[in-house]
């Protein structure tokens, strides 16, 4: 199914989207292999991303995988065979987890293998071979097998074998472990509804005993990723998951939610417009078609114990693809809108940070793929040997046109250090490394991950899924730097040791180095290296960053205005300090913006379908995404120093809203990364009401 990739492993990125972030993956593998073994207390502080702390946070940890990528790396050379490699033993576990369970459920060797394929190779694998956190659900299989060993086996061996596999799974992948609760919970509550009574409930509360042995690394991981990156409220949810390879708008249409459920479905392939790049998103036409057949023959055919794995199957395929459609509302004849599965579960830790909800269909692909066995196993059941192999065969080659070709994107192989990162792996000294530009396009940040995993220190080289505040404030100062007072001025805050210049991108200044007391220590055909003196972890060592003190704002601006006429509004702002306003090397900005009476922003949707949606919304889901829907404040960059005592005014033009009424009209001072600046009277901004705009 994935070649010719096994005859290109070291020179080919798999997968139909975002190829390049496969590489941040291979980092973190790397990293693994580099501080597990000695420094395990270090792991989450990936060198990466620097200052932020805990940069593993903002991206999977894969801490379940490192085993398995320590032992391939050690017969393979380079990290990208490597990585290859990984993600073919993880497909090869997948089919026998699942093969297992059917095996189990049939004791028909042929239709476990069937069922195995179908989990292991579907389209959607072959789409997201490039998120290999995604696809590391081979432990799913394993674990319908141990809640039913729990019902109806030795209790306490099942229980283990349960704990053990929950365990892994969330020490695996983020990804994975939700998608595993996701497939326990709706499984076992389906299998029981199924089961009728007598039900085993005493067995049914051992399963609680499982979850209690996932708490610890639970506990461990939500301290991590929460402490990484600030848990968005539901309207930010609801924008990040329309982050997804296909347009996914909270306020869609029913019949585009329809066009969403067939496509995750895979009833269509082809999001509209046509002409579009197919992209599959779904568990494969074979799986969809046995899996339908293997849940009727349970119902119909099967005893007791058939008709609750049917509808605990049935369950999982339900529940994959109806949060794979993503956040939405129908609206109802009688008033109001019920909200689509995702937006009740993004109310949820952990789940309201996830992205892409057509990742979903890999829950419904444990329930398709695993009744697909048990569809193969009645539909030839007494059938000859070579009927049943023949079958096989079919069932394989409909799978492999269905996936469609392995899609490849040859990349250059991985070179050998060159001389300045040999120089720096052996005179680094933990001292940080910016690296040089700060800012790059993500294909050539991303496969920089590999080179900065070579030496390990603290680099400022950032490529993640949610880049963290700290670094984002620290590149917006670096590349703001408009003199080379201020670049010295950022990166002394940051204690850099060594300056890492990439030859043939953005020149770094003489003068930069000069000012930052920089040095040259080696240059190679790629490469310039610099040392800085003062270099010094802010992680082990946090220094007394330099706070912007606050100052005084005022507004002077008409009091009344013609609906959509332009104004001139007047900024004040008077340093009241001892010393220079904001300090060198700091990036201010004047953020100036319209509000209604009450304070909230100004509705930027103008489909009028959009707007009668909104108004039948629950007030929560409403006010959720009106606040996420507005239009945007305006940004002013305050481009000179603001001596002790001195003030200075800013002219800010701005457009009156067009609907007559009252607004509030209000300013405030962000910093880097667009951090909000307190004011001497502890507010962050001034508003001026306005009393009323006159009507045309």
């Amino acid at each position: 199914m994935t070649w010719p990739l096994a005859a290109r492993l070291d020179r080919t990125l798999g997968g139909r989207v975002f190829p390049f972030d496969q590489y941040v993956l291979m980092y973190v593998l790397e990293w693994g292999r580099h501080v597990l073994p000695d420094h395990p207390g270090r792991f989450f502080d990936a060198s990466l991303c620097y200052p932020a702390r805990r940069m593993l946070g903002t991206v999977e940890h894969l801490l379940g995988l490192w085993p398995l990528y320590a032992l391939v790396r050690d017969f393979v050379a380079d990290p990208l065979s490597a990585y290859h490699l990984l993600g073919l033993i993880v497909c090869a576990l997948s089919a026998l987890a699942m093969a297992l369970l059917v095996f189990r459920w049939t004791g028909d060797t042929l239709a476990a293998a069937v069922a195995g394929a179908l989990y292991a190779f579907p389209p959607l694998r072959l789409t997201y071979w490039a998120w290999m956190h995604v696809l590391v659900t081979f432990c799913c299989p394993l674990l319908l097998l141990a809640v039913e060993s729990v019902l109806w086996g030795s209790a306490v061996r099942a229980i283990l074998l349960l704990a053990l596999v929950a365990v892994w799974q969330v020490l695996l992948t983020v990804y994975g472990a939700v998608h595993a609760a996701l497939t326990v919970v709706g499984f076992t509550a389906a299998y029981l509804i199924g089961l009728g009574p007598p039900r085993p409930w005493r067995r049914v509360s051992l399963l609680s005993l499982a979850a209690l042995a996932t708490l610890p690394p639970l506990l461990v991981l939500f301290d991590v990723y929460g402490s990484a990156v600030a848990l968005p409220d539901l309207g930010a949810t609801l924008l990040r998951q329309t982050a997804s390879i296909f347009w996914l708008d909270p306020l869609a249409s029913p019949t585009q939610l329809g066009m969403r459920l067939a496509r995750v479905a895979g009833l269509v392939r082809q999001a509209p417009p046509p002409g579009d790049a197919v992209v599959p998103l779904d568990a494969g036409r074979p799986a969809l078609f046995l899996g339908a057949i293997g849940i009727w023959v349970l119902l119909r055919d099967g005893g007791r114990r058939e008709r609750a794995r049917a509808l605990g199957l049935g369950a999982l395929v339900g529940i994959g693809l109806a949060l794979a459609v993503g956040p939405g509302f129908v609206p109802v004849p009688f008033g109001g809108a019920i909200p689509l599965p995702l937006v009740w579960l993004s109310e949820l830790p952990v789940f309201l940070s996830l992205r892409s909800p057509e990742r979903f269909v890999l829950v419904a692909l444990v329930g398709l793929a695993a009744a697909a066995g048990v569809g193969f196993a009645r539909l030839l059941r007494r059938r000859s040997l070579a009927l049943r192999l023949a079958g096989v065969a079919i069932v394989v080659a409909l799978l492999r046109w269905d996936d469609g070709p392995f899609p490849l994107h040859p990349v250059p192989p991985l070179d050998a250090p060159s001389e300045v990162v040999r120089t720096l792996q052996a005179r680094g000294s933990g001292a940080p490394v910016l690296d040089w530009p700060v800012l790059l396009p993500p294909e050539t940040g991303a496969r920089r991950t590999l080179e900065a995993a070579q030496y390990g220190l603290p680099t400022t080289l950032c490529f993640t899924g949610t880049y963290p505040l700290a670094w984002l404030a620290f590149a917006e100062e670096v590349t703001g730097a408009r003199t080379p007072a201020d670049f010295a001025a950022v990166v002394d805050r940051a204690g850099i040791g060594w300056i890492l210049v990439h030859k043939g991108e953005w020149e770094f200044p003489a003068d930069f180095a000069a000012a930052a007391n920089a040095t040259l220590v080696r240059e190679d055909a790629s490469h310039v290296l610099y040392a800085r003196a003062d270099g010094d972890d802010r992680h082990v060592r946090p220094g007394s960053r330099q706070e912007i003190p606050p100052v005084r704002l005022a507004l002077d601006l008409p009091r009344t205005v013609r609906p959509g006429a332009s104004l001139e509004a007047s900024v004040e702002i008077t340093n009241p300090s001892s010393a220079g306003w904001p300090g060198a090397g700091h990036v201010v900005r004047l953020r100036t913006g319209w509000r209604t009476a009450e304070g909230e922003g100004l509705l930027a949707v103008t489909n009028p379908a959009q707007l009668a949606l909104l108004a039948r919304l629950p007030s929560h889901w409403a006010r959720a995404l009106r606040s996420h829907d507005v239009v945007p404040d305006r940004e002013v960059a305050i481009a000179r120093e603001l001596e002790a005592g001195n003030r200075t005014r800013i002219a800010v033009t701005a457009t009156a809203p067009t609907a007559p009424g009252r607004y509030r009209f209000v300013a405030g001072l962000v910093a880097a990364a667009g951090v909000p600046l307190p004011l001497v009277d502890g507010a962050t901004e001034v508003d001026v009401v306005e009393l009323g705009t006159p009507s045309r």
